[in-house]
């Protein structure tokens, strides 16, 4: 058929001939030509290519409508075509079969591209389905609603708690859930979903990601002040510890010029600012190799303890050892002030000092009557 000419009476015959005409011919591309001959074997032809395709190819051009917004031709095949309304092939109109395939190399299925395109109709259109699976999960371990938090779709993540139909806490691959992605970014869309999915009672708002991370690791990593939502969980673990040891608030020594973060965990009822990681560091320590004079500076007023690492290295010998001396004063004052007396465990500072050659952390030292020599 394809590069003839049709008959023009072909119109005339029955039209379970014209179907089964339609059905033998060789190609997609053959039954397309024919349909461009007229309007009425048009509209044969598309049915009948719609049907092959659910049967044969997957419902590849289902998703294809789904992706490019055809809320139309998304109507007509849920109406009379029963397509596979899971499918995670992709229908690439004008390329090889193998490109099409790796076109949607992540796995989505259509209600996954409706919500991160936020195609609101077609989205609700696969809501009310009984057949769609909202379980599944992509090739990167999504599932819809981890889709819909990361884009910060309001609406969608909504409609999806409605249902009570998926589990809050799923994982993807890396272990992160719908909570720890939402807290990633600052926007009032993406607050928006981490204060609908703190509400919902089953959520696990201490669910750690491969990495030991929580979401309040996690946003306090990204320096964003949606930690005041989380911290305002009455299940929040605020102690919680990362892989490595860290604490949130170790981690909010790391940025110097983020003071809202780390002042706003420092005065959390439950925090523990004493607390040691794997190497026996304290936030204290953490701050003081980061430089982070304001937060040596709150731990003091907050009278955090003098604790040594597992190798025996204090507060102030850290100090001493990357030359700080702004903080060799903080610590040396606090010390003074609060009566703490030098022990062996400092002596180690002065020999820093002295192998540095700082002369003036060592004048400090001296003034405080710890021996340099």
């Amino acid at each position: 058929m394809e590069g003839q000419a049709v008959p023009q009476n072909i119109v005339s015959l029955p039209i379970e001939i014209i179907l089964m005409i339609i059905n033998n011919l060789p190609s997609h591309t053959s039954i397309l030509s024919l349909a461009r001959t007229c309007k009425f074997l048009s509209g044969l032809s598309v049915r009948m290519l719609y049907q092959l395709n659910i049967r044969y190819e997957n419902s590849s051009v289902f998703h294809w409508a789904v992706e490019t917004g055809r809320i139309d031709l998304v109507e007509n095949m849920l109406c009379g075509y029963s397509p596979n309304v899971n499918t995670v092939d992709m229908l690439n109109p004008g390329k090889a079969r193998s490109e099409t395939l790796t076109s949607n190399a992540d796995k989505l299925t259509p209600i996954m591209t409706a919500v991160r395109r936020n195609y609101q109709s077609i989205f609700l259109l696969l809501l009310e389905r009984g057949d769609v699976d909202f379980t599944y999960q992509d090739n990167l371990g999504r599932n819809v609603l981890r889709h819909a938090a990361s884009t910060g779709n309001v609406f969608c993540v909504q409609k999806l708690l409605a249902r009570n139909t998926i589990d809050i806490n799923t994982q993807d691959k890396l272990g992160r859930t719908a909570l720890a992605i939402a807290v990633k970014r600052d926007t009032k869309r993406h607050r928006d979903v981490v204060r609908m999915l703190l509400e919902v009672d089953e959520i696990d708002i201490n669910r750690a990601d491969k990495n030991g991370s929580t979401p309040l690791h996690i946003s306090v990593r990204s320096h964003n002040p949606i930690i005041q939502l989380l911290l305002s969980h009455p299940m929040v673990k605020v102690n919680q510890i990362e892989n490595n040891g860290s604490t949130p608030l170790m981690i909010a020594t790391h940025r110097p010029d983020d003071t809202l973060t780390f002042n706003t965990l420092l005065h959390h009822t439950d925090v523990n600012m004493d607390q040691q990681d794997h190497r026996g560091r304290t936030a204290l320590v953490h701050a003081i190799y980061r430089d982070n004079r304001q937060a040596v500076r709150a731990l003091l007023r907050k009278g955090c303890r003098d604790i040594p690492d597992f190798r025996g290295m204090t507060p102030l010998s850290w100090a001493v050892w990357k030359q700080r001396k702004p903080i060799v004063e903080d610590l040396l004052a606090d010390r003074s002030a609060r009566g703490i007396a030098f022990s062996d465990a400092d002596n180690p500072s002065s020999r820093l000092a002295v192998q540095h050659g700082n002369v003036e952390i060592m004048k400090l030292l001296i003034r405080y009557s710890i021996d340099v020599n």
